[in-house]
């Protein structure tokens, strides 16, 4: 049996839809209208134990109050791998560069963030060539460091100090 609700009342693109029956969307579901499947709506907040509030992921011309909608049971997917890199996509993962489809390969954008241990490569330490900073407060290569100071203190000649010696 299928999910449906309806859509109870619209402010701009944030659209309220009610769930009567007993399974209700979860946060991050799409929601599709029932007469235009290409007009879609996301979850994103429970208005009370029937009501969701749901944002319009398509223009606003397709939504009215009263329409059906179905719920997918599925949260926003895009394509993944080597072959998406350099293609243009939309919010749904549809190509829009005319280089033919996209791979079939699609993970749901709300993930949970990997384990910091498998995104950090490497450390390696950059030399600067000016050895107190190289001792006391080394940089590492792909890092970030701040440089705090006063005007006139001389930060703008210690950078270009710094990029003169790694070029060279």
């Amino acid at each position: 049996m299928e999910n449906y609700g309806k859509i109870k009342s619209i402010k701009g693109h944030i659209i309220e839809v009610e769930f009567l029956a007993a399974e209700k969307p979860a946060i991050n579901d799409v929601l599709n209208l029932e007469s235009n499947p290409e007009a879609r709506l996301q979850v994103y907040k429970s208005s009370d134990t029937d009501g969701f509030y749901c944002i319009a992921l398509s223009p606003l011309k397709n939504y009215f109050r009263g329409a059906r909608v179905v719920n997918s049971g599925n949260s926003l997917t895009i394509p993944v791998g080597e072959k998406v890199l350099g293609r243009i996509m939309d919010i749904f993962g549809n190509p829009k560069d005319g280089l033919g489809p996209m791979p079939a390969n699609r993970k749901s954008i709300f993930q949970s963030s990997p384990d910091y241990s498998a995104v950090t490569g490497q450390q390696e330490v950059l030399e600067t060539g000016i050895k107190v900073i190289d001792f006391f407060a080394p940089m590492v290569k792909g890092g970030k460091v701040g440089l705090f100071g006063g005007s006139g203190v001389g930060k703008t000649l210690l950078l270009t100090e710094i990029l003169h010696n790694i070029v060279n």
